[in-house]
């Protein structure tokens, strides 16, 4: 037997366990928080995703995303890569993407659904449909000329640079 103590015990008393429950459907603030490369069940790749909820509503939760970017299904591959980009052009990550660390940060506005529960699974949250957290239209401008938000500074100064129309250059 090994004794934790009073104090412990005390700080263990109020520590609330994580919230795996779906949040309700909605549109959501979200900041990515971590990132990972993983090998599929089938051999391919994705990017798996962590992104903190910052508002309006439920401030800390946990969402997950995941993007294929090799599948043996071209049409995950499509999908995957076409939502990744989607988030970069809307979190305003500079490209090309070369490292999963450049996701870090990203603030984007999203569109969150609930997955019905299965024999396998309980409910859970998607997250799509990647906009600028400020409104604006993110520029698509090609690699090199991506408009990146200022080094430092707060929330409102992150986004402070107006969007800049241009022609997208997707290169996958």
């Amino acid at each position: 037997m090994a004794i934790l103590g009073n104090d412990f015990a005390q700080e263990f008393a109020s520590v609330k366990p994580e919230d795996f429950t779906p949040v309700p459907a909605g549109e959501y603030v979200m900041q990515v928080t971590k990132t990972e490369l993983k090998q599929t069940s089938t051999g391919g790749l994705c990017i798996k995703v962590q992104f903190d909820i910052i508002g309006p509503a439920y401030q800390g939760r946990k969402l997950f995303a995941n993007f294929n970017i090799r599948n043996s299904s071209a049409e995950a591959e499509r999908i995957g890569r076409q939502q990744l980009k989607a988030l970069t052009i809307a979190g305003r990550v500079q490209e090309p993407l070369q490292d999963t660390d450049q996701l870090l940060g990203a603030t984007v506005r999203a569109s969150v659904t609930i997955r019905e529960a299965t024999d396998k699974y309980p409910a859970s949250n998607d997250v799509r449909n990647y906009k600028a957290a400020d409104g604006a239209v993110p520029s698509m401008a090609p690699a090199g000329d991506a408009v990146m938000p200022p080094a430092g500074g707060g929330f409102s100064q992150a986004f402070a640079q107006p969007a800049q129309s241009s022609q997208p250059n997707f290169k996958w």
